[in-house]
């Protein structure tokens, strides 16, 4: 009787062992992931932190030079390696008289004002 006692105890030692080595080995990972997951969203709220004051900072240049009520749409595309493009889409019907010199000026002046937004194109389109 003891001899199988202490077989039946070596066998639920090493299943024992088994499954906290493979509860540990699925684990870590997850672990990792959510480390992760934290660091983008927290890169995330910064961005769109940037975003926000650069939309803020445009809608208060166009008022400045007489382009009150503009329509401001600001998106962006997010690439695996964290670069960004911003596309700022500005609505004004007053663009429509604007020569292709004038909207490439004007382009500059408003992209300049995206320059916090590091590491991120800016590209401005008169609809």
């Amino acid at each position: 009787m003891k001899k199988t006692s202490n077989i039946t105890a070596i066998i639920c030692g090493i299943l024992t062992t088994f499954l906290v080595i493979c509860i540990v080995i699925a684990a870590v990972p997850a672990v990792c992931r959510a480390g992760e997951s934290r660091n983008e969203k927290l890169e995330d709220e910064a961005f769109r932190e940037l975003a926000g004051e650069y939309k803020a900072s445009l809608r208060d240049y166009l008022e400045e030079k007489g382009y009150e009520n503009a329509g401001i749409t600001l998106t962006y595309i997010s690439l695996k390696d964290g670069e960004r493009t911003y596309t700022a889409l500005i609505h004004h019907r007053r663009f429509a008289s604007l020569s292709d010199a004038e909207k490439d000026t004007f382009s500059e002046s408003l992209e300049t004002l995206g320059r916090d937004l590091t590491g991120c194109e800016v590209c401005i389109v008169y609809d």
